[in-house]
């Protein structure tokens, strides 16, 4: 008897461990099962209600209590009616005063178990409509849109890129996905984008190197998709350039090779991971370093004041605008006798393409000879403001008289660089094709020496060629330290965005130097800078360093995310602007107006086109030095004017124009 007992108290308790279990499995089901069990849990609670009947209820002495009702059949119907209002409401229970014992006892009973399983159904469905709302502001759902901008990953760039579709000439809805919340991003938005009037982007709180997450953002139906380097993934030790590598891998994989597909550029930030990334996207998407891009900017502002100017004017939607255009009624004329076919635009080039490995790739020709012929399978490459009109001009009359090129005189410079940071590599190279032999380049920071020689070493793969590289440490964001760095005499002064200090703020030491720099200037006119260029990461920094007219701001994240724009909707541009920036092709130079007319005051456009095209050269447009410090005029920079309006230059001021590299001998 003892053992059957003891069998059966274990069988009990397995069959209330698997009751607890099965229990359990149907409440983690989500709120409609824990819905369900209340209900279930409301209507037992209900049925206990009509034992009543059994305890009197409807018995002669209960007859004129309030709380019990005689309308429907004083039975069971009635006795469910009494039963609810107790377990709804609590204070119900008030009218059965003076009713018998056992009826009030059981409405005591129900009342509070009513209050406990009513309360529960309240705070259910509360719980469920503030985890709704939850739901919706995190952006869990899919993106239900076709023909959309589709940004992956998240950094300073995307502030630029928001800002400058708000000048593209039609509307673009714009989808974001990274690993930010929504809240942390919308208030990252509110604070940091200075132009909002049409660009309100869609949010997703997602991974870019997942799958899934890219389906949510209906990937494959987008128009085009930008990927940045991100800095919103939550493993800070894996490299930025890692996470964009996946991405591209799950692009190349999942979307068709050829149209219809999204246009798709990524951005990366180091040139060593350039050859793996062209592996995983299957060379079927654009790269931008944006290292290396930034780097031959900083070289060439150096070398040329104001270029940072035109290249904000030549790669964003505002004004003048590069497209890739079909026009066949050109087909088969001189290149030479198209540049007065277009009123509002400026024709750079020729755009083929070849297919290799069966994908397409687009060959430009920028600047190209006098003598060449535009193909039938040949797109022009077209500089204008707003949309490309085309008027075939009659044959051009001859230009004035051009001024010969003076030899150029290849001077030996000395190169001062403030600041360290992973550009710098780059920056020593590219420097290095336009100096003459035997200049020397000194590099300040705060690293130990032992650091920065191991640095060069490992990082700067084939040594300089016409320069002799020195490293100083030292603090020079402090007056008597630089003024002793200073003391030596340069001729041009890099100011990079300092990695070197440890600062969370490179910009303020940027800024710091710059105003030495300009108190220096001041005080030792006898030893000025040709140009100083700083390096400088928030465009709102730079609006503090715009009446410095010796300084030639390059805001990093603006520029990288113009050309990342631009090609994400015109991709033949990526290899236009590549050309446009390499020391070793077709170049932006600004040249002496002398160079090209006699007569500065009289001459139009129209004449320095002529002029230049006689030198092999491509005007682009003029730079006024009487206005180079004066922001509200684009520090004298006009692209494309018109052709024909008397432009009233003088002898200071230049033209900027599209010509060969000049590279001083044996560079």
């Amino acid at each position: 008897m003892l053992h059957f007992l003891k069998k059966l108290l274990a069988r009990w308790q397995h069959v209330v461990e698997l009751g607890r279990y099965r229990l359990d499995n149907f409440f983690t089901r989500g709120v409609s099962a824990q819905f369900v069990v209340l209900l279930v849990l409301m209507l037992g609670l209900i049925l206990l209600g009509t034992l009543g009947l059994s305890l009197g209820l409807y018995a002669p002495e209960n007859k004129d209590i309030a709380a019990i009702g005689h309308k429907f059949d004083e039975g069971f119907w009635d006795a469910v009616w009494w039963s609810m209002m107790h377990i709804f409401d609590a204070s119900y229970v008030s009218q059965d005063y003076g009713a018998t014992p056992g009826v009030v006892i059981l409405a005591l009973v129900i009342s509070m178990l009513g209050l406990v399983l009513f309360g529960g159904v309240i705070g259910l469905i509360s719980a469920g409509v503030e985890r709704k709302f939850s739901e919706l502001a995190a952006g869990n759902r899919p993106v239900r849109e076709t023909g959309h901008l589709l940004i992956l990953g998240w950094n300073d760039k995307i502030f630029s890129i928001l800002d400058l579709f708000e000048d593209y000439h039609k509307p673009v809805t714009i989808a974001i996905l990274a690993n930010h919340t929504i809240a942390d991003m919308q208030e990252q938005l509110r604070t940091a984008r200075t132009n909002i009037r049409r660009i309100k982007p869609i949010l997703r709180t997602g991974s870019p190197t997942n799958l899934s997450e890219l389906e949510r953002m209906a990937f494959q139906a987008a128009y085009s998709i930008i990927v940045l380097a991100d800095e919103s993934h939550p493993n800070q030790e894996e490299e930025a350039d890692i996470c964009t590598i996946k991405t591209l891998m799950l692009l190349a994989s999942n979307l068709p090779p050829a149209p219809p597909r999204p246009k798709m550029v990524a951005e990366l930030q180091r040139q060593e991971n350039l050859e793996v990334a062209r592996i995983a996207s299957r060379r079927s998407i654009s790269l931008i370093c944006s290292g290396e891009v930034l780097s031959r900017m900083i070289v060439q502002a150096a070398r040329q004041p104001g270029l940072s100017t035109v290249y904000s004017s030549l790669f964003g939607f505002a004004d003048n605008e590069i497209f890739i255009q079909p026009q066949p009624e050109c087909a088969g004329r001189r290149f030479a006798d198209l540049r007065f076919d277009f009123p509002n635009a400026i024709a750079l080039g020729t755009s083929s393409m070849e297919m290799r490995d069966g994908r397409p790739y687009f060959q430009q020709h920028i600047n190209p000879a006098k003598e060449h012929v535009v193909g039938k399978e040949e797109w022009l490459i077209l500089l204008s403001r707003g949309a490309v009109l085309h008027q075939p001009a009659p044959a051009a009359p001859p230009g004035p008289e051009s001024v010969a090129p003076p030899g150029r005189n290849f001077a030996r410079e000395r190169v001062l660089i403030l600041g360290w940071n992973s550009n710098i590599y780059t920056i020593l190279h590219e420097y290095d094709t336009f100096l003459q032999a035997g200049s020397e380049i000194t590099i300040a920071a705060l690293h130990e020496p032992e650091k920065a020689h191991t640095l060069l070493a490992d990082h700067l793969h084939r040594p300089l060629v016409n320069a002799t590289s020195t490293y100083v440490q030292t603090d020079y964001a402090l007056s008597d330290r630089l003024e002793a760095l200073l003391a030596h005499s340069y001729d041009t002064c890099i100011i990079l965005a300092d990695q070197s200090s440890g600062e969370r703020d490179p910009d303020a030491r940027a800024i710091v130097t710059i105003l030495l720099l300009q108190d220096y200037d001041t005080r030792h006119p006898q030893h000025p800078f040709k140009q100083i260029v700083a390096e400088v990461l928030a465009a709102a920094n730079s609006e503090l360093l715009q009446h410095h007219g010796k300084t030639d701001t390059i805001i990093s994240p603006r520029l990288i995310s113009m050309l990342l724009a631009q090609v994400s909707q015109q991709l033949m541009l990526e290899r236009v602007y590549a050309d446009l920036m390499n020391a070793h092709a077709n170049e932006i130079y600004l040249k002496p107006v002398r160079r090209y007319t006699p007569q500065p005051a009289n001459c139009t456009f129209a004449d320095l086109m002529r002029a230049a095209a006689e030198l092999g050269e491509l005007a682009l447009g003029v730079k006024r030095k009487a206005e180079a410090g004066e922001a509200t005029k684009d520090f004298g920079i006009r692209i494309n004017p018109p052709k024909d309006t008397p432009l009233a230059l003088t002898d200071h001021d230049e033209v900027i124009v599209v010509s060969n590299a000049e590279h001083p001998p044996g560079a």
